[in-house]
């Protein structure tokens, strides 16, 4: 996840979500709502579906509940995973990204 934090989050932010994503602790759940606000939006646009996720591409999907691992998964299994979840699936990291927001829709990331 450090590339993703590296290439999409907003430089200010960086720091926290970089302890936030490799310490894992329970409020990286708790904040995961705000990491919509935390992207830099000059490098991850809004969209209602994930068009950028190939479904037979495969990268690390990253959910936020502390129990659950990366995983490497197709595009298709994040789709599944991530709709109406906040998740992040990594396609290159740090190069092309998916957020998945609770409320819907997906912010597709490229740097």
């Amino acid at each position: 996840m450090a590339a993703f934090v590296s290439a999409f989050i907003k430089r200010e932010r960086r720091d926290r979500w970089m302890h936030l994503f490799s310490s894992r602790p329970k409020q990286l759940f708790k904040n995961s709502h705000k990491l919509h606000e935390h992207l830099d939006k000059s490098c991850c646009t809004e969209s209602p579906e994930p068009t950028l996720i190939d479904p037979a591409t495969v990268g690390m999907f990253f959910e936020f509940h502390a129990d659950y691992p990366p995983l490497l998964v197709t595009g298709q299994r994040a789709i599944e995973l991530g709709t109406g979840h906040d998740a992040v699936f990594s396609i290159v990291p740090g190069k092309l990204a998916a957020y998945f927001f609770h409320e819907g829709f997906v912010m597709e990331c490229r740097a």
